[in-house]
């Protein structure tokens, strides 16, 4: 005969509910493949800054070699990623749910539209793709489904549709037109298939980027003779010429631009040299809505070789814009130079030489080219509890500390597995050890054989089919003890 006694334990949390980090997807063009990079951000110089290079993922599953990735852009959920083939016509759906284990999760084939640069909203409800050169369409796809797109054609008369953005008000669409020196601009209809109506704003020579500010208020145009063109975004679809309408005095060919604050701030410019030479970073200053102003032209070498630029492909993007910006870098070119590489800067934009020395990263490949960020975190399971149980046997009895929890609906990720670990009550953290591991469909855990004056703290941790880890829930008994009955 025995009897069963619970004994209700303390719960507590450790810090930060969830684990999280920045993350890089990077697109290699010849490999057809990608990589993740994990960051930490850095709060002093290099303080507390950490990376890894995942991968490489998907090759075999993103089209044939020679067909050329080339863009990439993530979801607002930082569930998927876009990728477009731009040799096979074709968009990739890519599950970056569990970075460390990204899945195809999709793929839609745009029949004859060579799709290049990709804009998702910030809604996540749509993505608006160009071709690049020639091509005076738009595919606008519903991410809702990603099942069906709309082509659209340009009103304009004889306009191009090379590079494109979208607003944070989810409506505004820019396009470059590089051919004729021009932006068209408009507000996107109803039903995401297309452009209300269009207008159009002179650029400097030969546009072939377009980036928006995260609060939606100033457009910057990278153009190949030397320059970039600001425009300040005034309402849904409406454009007027910035406070100072071209930034001049680039010695390199401007491709990639990216913004580092919501509001005021700073911009990097990731630019073009002679072929065969170094791409370099340049850096503006953000005073307000359309107020840009060159704050170090050429300021560093990166760690990439130039040639001929792509149109609209974003390969600078900023995962940490504190007070010392994390920067990452792809190639903005076709070159293919074995050497070329992911870079890596560190910026403190009130310094007079702003960057830190870039460095690659060795563990990228040479056909890095369009690179997107995004926010993960896995959370620890929910409604964890510890509780003392007490078998009478005839001639003795036998302590358990049964520890029970719940799924967090918090988690995107899919959860492999759950990890305990146990210390002596009052011993450092040091001296947590893993005790098991159960599978993601276990709630309960039995830690049995215990000695009546056994004490023991308990942590359990989240585990992703990647193997990627949360923080932990920590549970720790109280000292009282019950007489079983």
């Amino acid at each position: 005969m025995k009897k069963i006694l619970y004994l209700s334990f303390f719960i507590g949390f450790l810090g930060s509910p969830a684990w999280a980090e920045n993350w890089a997807i990077v697109v290699n063009s010849q490999s057809m493949n990608i990589n993740m990079i994990a960051y930490t951000c850095p709060y002093l110089y290099f303080s507390g800054y950490s990376r890894k290079v995942y991968g490489p993922y998907l090759t075999g599953s993103l089209g044939s070699p020679g067909n050329m990735l080339l863009d990439v852009a993530t979801t607002p959920n930082n569930k998927y990623a876009l990728v477009s083939n731009f040799g096979q016509h074709k968009v990739y759906r890519i599950d970056i749910s569990d970075p460390a284990n990204p899945s195809l999760a999709g793929t839609l084939d745009l029949g004859t539209f060579a799709p290049e640069d990709i804009a998702v909203s910030p809604n996540g409800q749509f993505a608006v793709i160009s071709s690049g050169g020639g091509v005076n369409k738009l595919v606008f796809i519903n991410l809702s489904s990603f099942s069906n797109y709309s082509l659209y054609t340009l009103t304009s008369p004889n306009g191009y549709a090379n590079a494109v953005d979208v607003g944070n008000d989810n409506s505004t669409i820019i396009l470059c037109d590089y051919d004729h020196s021009r932006i068209i601009y408009g507000r996107v209809n109803a039903t995401y298939s297309g452009l209300v109506s269009e207008s159009s704003l002179p650029t400097d020579d030969y546009p072939i980027n377009v980036t928006i500010s995260p609060d939606g208020s100033t457009a910057l145009v990278a153009c190949t003779r030397n320059s970039v063109s600001v425009f300040e975004i005034t309402g849904p679809g409406t454009l007027r010429s910035g406070i100072f309408p071209q930034i001049r005095g680039f010695h390199d060919s401007p491709q990639s631009i990216a913004f580092s604050g919501y509001t005021a701030g700073y911009a990097y410019v990731v630019s073009n040299d002679q072929p065969g030479s170094p791409t370099t970073l340049s850096m503006l200053r953000v005073d307000g809505h359309g107020n840009v102003s060159m704050r170090k032209e050429r300021a560093a070498t990166l760690c990439g070789y130039s040639g001929a630029a792509y149109y609209g492909i974003d390969v600078i993007v900023v995962p940490c814009p504190e007070i010392y910006s994390l920067i990452i870098v792809g190639n903005p070119s076709s070159n293919l130079d074995s050497r070329n590489r992911v870079c890596e800067i560190l910026a403190q934009p009130g310094r007079p030489d702003p960057f830190f020395a870039p460095g690659p990263l060795n563990d990228t490949q040479y056909d890095a080219k369009g690179v997107a960020i995004f926010s993960w975190a896995i959370y620890p399971p929910s409604n964890a509890s510890l509780s003392r149980l007490t078998n009478n046997y005839i001639f003795y009895k036998e302590y358990i500390n049964r520890l029970t929890w719940q799924a967090n609906d918090n988690n995107i990720s899919p959860i492999a597995k759950y990890r305990i670990y146990r210390k002596n009550k009052g011993a450092a953290d040091s001296s947590y050890q893993q005790l098991t591991e159960v599978d993601g469909s276990t709630f309960r855990y039995d830690d049995r054989g215990l000695k009546k004056t056994d004490s023991y703290t308990y942590r359990i941790t989240a585990i992703t089919p990647g193997g990627l880890e949360s923080s932990p829930v920590e549970l720790s008994h109280v000292v009282v003890m019950r007489r079983a009955i």
